[in-house]
């Protein structure tokens, strides 16, 4: 046993993070530089904090590759998070956030593998309630935008070809079921038809 300074016990353990590269010692590391570690407080740089906090990460991330949470965990995750809802300003920073930004094919790849085959549960009729009331009244995010021209010639080379299935008719036929367009629905429908068979 060595008695050390608050200054000699830093150093050490950053010694110890660089020769073992360990989770751990990268961990205690980052106990001691925001002031948690033995009610100690420590004076460190901005460098030395992201080398230490990017060797954190790796190490972390090593070790949680391929790690399943049990389906315990995943139930008491639920239960904690049950009720839980985020404050205008939250939701405001994640929505500046996320704005611009694009998955790339990569993303979208393992999105796709991920869901593939998963059944989603179906919203309950109380869901769909609130949805419906939450949007009633507010114009829908297309409106007052116009399409690009490529745009509308990459949806056309998407679809060209494609047919609905028996199964996708009769779902829509009942959606649509006892609905009625107003006559100025009916003429943009019907103009925006007209135009697709003669492209």
């Amino acid at each position: 046993m060595v008695n050390l300074t608050a200054r000699e016990h830093y150093i050490a353990h950053l010694l110890l993070a660089k020769i073992y590269d360990d989770y751990k010692m990268h961990l205690a590391v980052m106990y001691m530089q925001t002031g948690r570690y033995k009610g100690r407080k420590f004076k460190f740089n901005s460098h030395l904090y992201e080398k230490i906090r990017n060797a954190y990460s790796v190490k972390l991330s090593e070790m949680q590759k391929g790690k399943k949470l049990s389906e315990d965990h995943c139930l008491k995750i639920s239960n904690a998070l049950k009720g839980h809802q985020c404050s205008e300003e939250v939701r405001k920073k994640i929505g500046n956030a996320n704005k611009g930004r694009k998955l790339t094919k990569e993303h979208k790849a393992k999105l796709s593998i991920a869901h593939k085959g998963k059944k989603h549960k179906p919203m309950s009729d109380a869901t769909k309630a609130k949805l419906s009331a939450a949007k009633r009244g507010k114009p829908t995010w297309i409106k007052g935008k116009h399409l690009s021209e490529e745009t509308k010639r990459k949806q056309r080379a998407s679809l060209l070809g494609h047919k609905m299935t028996n199964e996708t008719r009769r779902k829509l036929s009942l959606a649509n079921k006892g609905r009625h367009h107003s006559i100025e629905t009916r003429k943009k429908m019907s103009e925006s038809h007209k135009r697709m068979h003669k492209e």
